[in-house]
Parts: structure tokens; C-alpha cells; sequence
């Protein structure tokens, strides 16, 4: 006597989870990368104190996989910008500088934590809206 039966296989929709979750880590990809390079430019706008140029030319987003950052100050010596920590994934962007006196300059005229602090709500915001679709 033939069964009677159904049978519910959820591999379709695994597939569909799957696929849209690659994409929402690729979206997510291209935001960090937006994101880092947003940082970026509001940092090295005024009020970022600028004598030679080399604070402010130092200052780079490294993406994984990124190498080095090689950069000149107006006066046209040249200087390896490379940060010493490197993003572990490509859901990771670094921006900053390894220029010695930074610290002492981001004491006194913040620079880099108020251009972080103002692409992270804007990256906070559009990852909501991502997800909310």
C-alpha cells in the first residue's frame, strides 16, 4: 500500500537566507569602505592644526589587505604612514596616524574621535535602514 505523506524541504529557503545574507555582508563591505574614507575627510578638515602638512597628510583609512601609506608634508619630505595595527577582516577599516606628536594635537583640537564619532552615527543609521528593507 503506497504511503500518503508530505514533506517540507527547507533547502530552498536556506539557499535564499544564504544568498541574502552574502549580500547584506557585501553591502556591509562597501559601507565600512565608505565609511573609512568618510572618516577620513572630515578628520583632515579644519580645525586640525596645519604647519608642514604632515599631521594632516599622515592621517589614512587602511582596509584589509591594505599596505603601506607613503606621503609627503608641503615641505616635500617624504614619511612611512603605516599604522601598526591592520584590519583583521573586510568588515574592518583603521583610520589614523602614526605621526608622534597626534596625540598631543588631538588633546588640544580633536580631530580624529569627533570625525569618527560622526560617520559611526551616520554608519549606525544606515545599517539600520539596511536591515530594516
Amino acid at each position: 500500500m503506497p504511503d500518503i505523506k508530505v514533506k517540507l524541504d527547507a533547502t530552498e529557503a536556506v539557499a535564499k537566507i544564504k544568498a541574502y545574507q552574502a549580500g547584506k555582508v557585501k553591502a556591509l563591505e562597501k559601507l565600512i569602505t565608505e565609511t573609512g574614507f568618510r572618516i577620513h575627510r572630515l578628520a583632515v578638515k579644519p580645525p586640525i592644526p596645519v604647519d608642514t602638512a604632515r599631521l594632516k597628510s599622515s592621517i589614512h583609512p587602511v582596509f584589509y589587505g591594505g599596505g603601506s601609506h607613503k606621503y609627503t608634508d608641503d615641505t616635500g619630505r617624504a614619511f612611512d604612514g603605516s599604522l601598526s595595527e591592520k584590519p583583521s577582516t573586510p568588515l574592518e577599516v583603521i583610520v589614523g596616524t602614526n605621526v608622534e606628536y597626534a596625540f598631543d594635537v588631538e588633546s588640544r583640537v580633536p580631530f580624529l574621535n569627533p570625525a569618527f564619532q560622526k560617520a559611526k552615527a551616520e554608519f549606525d543609521n544606515k545599517v539600520s535602514k539596511m536591515f530594516k528593507k
